[in-house]
């Protein structure tokens, strides 16, 4: 047996919670780990902060990973990493912030540069827009460099242009990334020895842009839970089959459509329930009377939403895979969804897909559960099994597949 790459992973944030390096850390393969803060709340403080520290507070308790090695785990100087975060949060467009961004990418790739020239390594693994200095030196060293990319790139920025101009005044029309940011993501790219992307969209998204097929490889997102399914499999006038929609509101993800079919299922024993947070003006979001939006829903409370939801509603127009999808299949929600992001839904299984942009096919989706009531059964427990095919181990050896040299 060979021994597992040296790999040093580098991320902004608790991106997909913290799950590539520990991955390779329980396969021996982390030889590092650089982010720009972690674990700052000590344990004794956690019930104080949990209680009274409001959203950021929420926020940082959640930069932990039990599991890794904390000598493993190097951090950008704290007070730089506050002041990128206030730049980020007062940028007063999209634009200005995703300049603030690539900015904040660059510095924060900088620094990690420290790490790799202190470590002994294989493979550096870095994320859009804050890795291209550190991939450049890991080229220069002669070792591998990979690029972990979450989204389609300008295909997505197109496609949610065409449809803020098919919906004007939900969201701003000129509401767009800077220049900046995308000569900085094109540019990874070119770095990048070998790209990761979480599901074929992203990949045929990225080959239309002009990016080397060959080096692009799929590996899915992971996703582990201890949730059982304890909700009830039947539906009447008095318990109508409910469908949840959890995310992000917004044009990107399909909402008018979702609204619309909401619209069109009024008298039919069905509810919809909308929770997140919003990009749409509030003067557009006329909600029918079988549909509610509960606003945003802290992490820790997502459990209820699961527990007493049926079906999960993703009619998404792109996503590099949708998260979402995992924490609904492992509360055993079927899914309804788009081809537009992460292959999780097995059809007739899992969940049903639906063509993007089509109000009419989410209807006849949600039809299916009212009209033959077995297969809502049939699909929780085929969503349950599912899941089982993202858990942490089965992942690992994709992920260690691309990372090896």
């Amino acid at each position: 047996m060979t021994d597992p790459p040296r790999v040093i992973v580098a991320q902004i944030g608790a991106r997909e919670h913290y799950q590539i390096p520990l991955m390779l850390a329980r396969r021996g393969a982390l030889a590092a780990f650089h982010t720009d803060y972690f674990e700052v709340v000590p344990h004794a403080l956690r019930p104080v902060v949990e209680r009274w520290g409001g959203r950021m507070g929420r926020r940082a308790l959640g930069r932990r990973a039990p599991g890794l090695d904390r000598n493993k785990v190097f951090e950008s100087p704290l007070l730089a990493t506050l002041w990128w975060y206030t730049r980020i949060r007062l940028a007063r467009s999209r634009a200005t912030q995703s300049y603030n961004n690539a900015a904040q990418g660059r510095w924060f790739a900088r620094d990690t540069l420290r790490v790799l020239r202190r470590t002994s390594f294989d493979t550096f693994f870095g994320f859009s827009s804050a890795a291209l200095e550190a991939l450049r030196f890991s080229n220069n060293e002669g070792k591998l460099s990979v690029l972990d990319v979450t989204a389609p790139g300008l295909v997505e920025e197109r496609i949610v242009h065409e449809e803020r101009q098919r919906f004007p005044h939900w969201e701003h029309p000129l509401d767009r990334k800077s220049e900046e940011w995308w000569n900085r993501e094109q540019e990874e790219w070119a770095a990048a020895q070998r790209i990761l992307v979480n599901s074929t969209w992203t990949r045929d998204a990225m080959a239309r842009q002009g990016v080397d097929v060959e080096k692009i490889h799929i590996v899915p997102l992971v996703y582990q839970s201890d949730a059982r399914d304890v909700r009830p499999k039947e539906y009447t006038a008095d318990r109508p089959l409910r469908v949840l929609w959890l995310g992000t509101l917004c044009l990107r993800k399909g909402l008018p459509y979702a609204i619309e079919a909401a619209r069109l299922l009024r008298g039919r024993s069905v509810t919809f329930t909308f929770a997140g947070p919003t990009t749409i003006s509030q003067d557009v979001m006329d909600f029918p009377s079988n549909a509610a939006y509960v606003g945003q829903i802290p992490r820790l409370e997502t459990g209820k939403l699961w527990a007493t939801h049926d079906v999960f509603l993703l009619p998404t127009l792109s996503d590099g895979f949708a998260m979402t999808q995992l924490e609904a299949i492992t509360h055993g929600l079927p899914v309804i969804a788009t081809t537009r992001c992460g292959e999780v839904v097995e059809p007739e299984r899992s969940g049903l897909l639906v063509p993007p942009y089509s109000a009419a096919d989410i209807v006849a989706a949600i039809e299916r559960f009212l009209d033959e009531p077995p297969l809502l059964a049939h699909m929780s427990q085929g969503a349950l099994a599912r899941a089982l095919h993202f858990h942490p181990e089965v992942v690992a050896d994709k992920l260690l597949s691309v990372v090896t040299p």
